[in-house]
């Protein structure tokens, strides 16, 4: 095989697969009215199964504690008069039950910011009101001709959005709300902004110089005036105080402040939560509790995730909360609580000998919370676990089987040259930002043929309008002719198009039946294993007509390539070797996902749409800290 042609082909074909690795996807369609009643439906139904998990994995905890709030008025809040229309004060006091009415219906304006402690309950209320609201949208029978005008504020959905994942210097609010749709909901086709009320939680976990920025995005995307979408917004109090001392401000929104939880509220939640014989045992911190209500202790326990800390910490037999009473401040009680919080999920011994020893989940969650942190995100995605992968060995990963597979197939010094360029294009090239990537297509619900058509014609014509040229240059460099490079990009860039266009039927699932980490796996290697042939053999093809029957190694040799190329590019396998190097490095267990679910079980995390968090922020920084 001519050296010169073999690389110039290479050249080529990196091009066209590029194009196609990289998602290639129009979205030029109107979402036609007869259509946004059943989107909403359907985004309605998904995101009550995201909700409960979250409303469920709380109440396991803090089923019997009853969350208030108390009205923050200006310069907390807007004026009173932008929101009731009334110059003068209005009290928004309530709990739990209350947040859908005052929403929907005792704010005018239909917008609130929820802010409280760390630990005060904020995301649970925001989940709690998701609920509450997609149980009310049930009962409500739609207008006639309500899609052709605006969505009615009753027959919205409230979706749950998570703040930290949003960086308003790259992404506008509404591009960032349809991102978190496809990721967390599954939902990849477009959904009217007007249809959804956004449940906006986590505000103070933004970077700081984030968030003005965010206040500002979402005072511009989403106006006040008639029929606007309303907004929930949930913040640390101290950090949206910051907020608005720099001059941010979320407008026309009432404020209210979760109240911290009564003495009393806490020893009848600790009591009733212990067995008789460990209930005893509370008596001397009850006691603190009462005679010092204002102390350290009683300011420590004054929140559910606190107390809800103590409950599982001190619920052994052999457990002594009396230890809580010589700690000298908040801080430290708090502390202790969080150092509990693994020895308590984990017995030592198992109480199976198949399940995880303590010492290697204190490792292994550590691992992750320190990833987690230094990316600053509450999440753990498992799409992003690559990035602990170090640069050499992701290098190795695409460089050692493309070499070997053209160095046995054809010339030595050209599995060489191929070798280099797709390890350094792996180790450079950004590992995924989502488990969707290459994964959509034009091919989705709602699209038109004429649309498919036009979407795949658009395609191809762009595809191979850079692919012909290139590809018939390469050949006649290297000795062939024009013509037949030619045709081989524009082969490819028929393999483009029909990528474009199915690649979301081979990828996608259901989300109707729930959004989990392990289904979005499952999505991800079932689109590899049963997709990525195709470019690989359009590629063989193209070769075949590059270099003639004559030299079938070749041919054979750059399709297994592409398909090591675009394999090693995609995110089930990027997580596949993430899971291999950290279990070879003893970093995180081998049977990974086993691990994340069982510590979901143990109240250590928490599953949200397709990924996992820690069941506090408080408690990864905790269990990221040295020592």
């Amino acid at each position: 095989m001519d050296q010169t042609v073999s690389n110039s082909y290479v050249a080529g074909s990196v091009v066209m697969i590029s194009g196609v690795a990289g998602n290639v996807s129009v979205v030029v369609r109107e979402t036609p009215a007869e259509i946004v009643h059943g989107q909403l439906q359907r985004l309605a139904e998904v995101v009550r199964g995201v909700a409960d998990a979250q409303w469920r994995s709380r109440q396991q905890h803090q089923a019997d504690l009853r969350v208030g709030w108390r009205t923050v008025g200006p310069p907390v809040s807007d004026h009173w008069e932008t929101i009731t229309g009334e110059d003068r004060a209005v009290s928004f006091d309530g709990d739990g039950g209350d947040l859908l009415g005052l929403v929907s219906g005792t704010v005018p304006t239909h917008r609130v910011v929820l802010l409280g402690d760390p630990g005060a309950g904020k995301s649970a209320l925001a989940a709690r009101f998701v609920l509450d609201w997609i149980e009310r949208r049930d009962t409500v029978v739609p207008r006639s001709g309500w899609a052709e005008q605006r969505v009615p504020l009753e027959l919205r959905v409230p979706v749950l959005l998570r703040l930290p994942t949003w960086d308003p210097r790259e992404h506008s609010l509404h591009v960032w709300i349809g991102q978190r749709l496809a990721s967390d909901y599954g939902i990849s086709g477009e959904v009217p902004v007007e249809g959804i009320v956004p449940v906006l939680d986590g505000l103070d976990e933004m970077t700081p110089a984030l968030r003005p920025l965010a206040v500002e995005q979402i005072n511009q995307n989403l106006s006040r005036g008639t029929g606007a979408a309303p907004v929930l917004l949930t913040c640390r109090g101290d950090d949206y105080r910051r907020i608005i001392a720099g001059g941010a401000q979320l407008r026309g929104a009432a404020v209210v402040e979760i109240a911290s939880l009564g003495v009393e509220d806490v020893v009848s939640y600790l009591r009733g939560a212990a067995l008789p014989l460990v209930a005893r045992r509370w008596s001397a911190v009850f006691g603190r509790l009462r005679a010092d209500p204002s102390g350290p202790l009683a300011q420590a326990l004054r929140t559910p995730l606190a107390v809800s800390l103590a409950r599982v910490a001190y619920r052994g037999v052999d457990a002594d909360p009396g230890e809580l009473l010589s700690l000298p401040d908040r801080a430290a009680v708090l502390r202790r609580l969080l150092d509990l919080t693994v020895p308590a999920a984990y017995p030592d011994p198992p109480v199976d000998a198949d399940h995880w020893r303590r010492s290697d989940a204190a490792k292994w969650l550590g691992t992750l919370a320190r990833h987690a942190r230094r990316r600053h995100a509450t999440e753990i995605a498992w799409w992003e676990l690559y990035t602990r992968v170090p640069r050499p060995a992701r290098f190795l990963t695409a460089a050692l089987p493309a070499g070997l597979c053209v160095v046995l197939a054809a010339d030595p010094a050209t599995g060489v040259a191929m070798a280099i360029a797709l390890g350094l294009g792996n180790a450079l090239y950004p590992p995924s930002s989502t488990y969707q990537r290459g994964m959509t297509g034009l091919f989705r619900r709602g699209h038109s043929l004429r649309l498919r058509l036009f979407g795949v014609a658009l395609v191809v014509a762009l595809t191979g309008g850079l692919g012909a040229p290139v590809m018939g240059l390469g050949s006649l460099i290297g000795g062939g002719s024009f013509s037949t490079g030619a045709l081989a990009g524009l082969v490819l860039a028929g393999a483009a198009g029909v990528m474009a266009m199915f690649g979301g039927a081979f990828g996608g699932f259901d989300a109707s039946s729930g959004v989990s980490p392990r289904r979005t796996i499952r999505a991800s290697r079932r689109w590899t294993l049963t997709y990525l042939w195709f470019p690989a053999a359009a590629v063989g093809c193209a070769a075949g007509l590059t270099f003639g029957e004559a030299e079938p190694a070749p041919s054979a040799a750059i399709a297994l390539c592409t398909a090591l190329t675009l394999f090693s590019r995609n995110p089930w396998a990027e997580f596949a070797a993430s899971r291999v190097w950290s279990a070879a490095t003893g970093a995180l267990p081998w049977e990974l996902t086993a691990f994340l679910d069982d510590a979901c079980h143990r109240g250590v995390l928490r599953q949200f749409g397709a990924v996992y968090q820690f069941e506090h922020v408080l408690l990864r920084d905790h269990l990221s800290s040295p020592g």
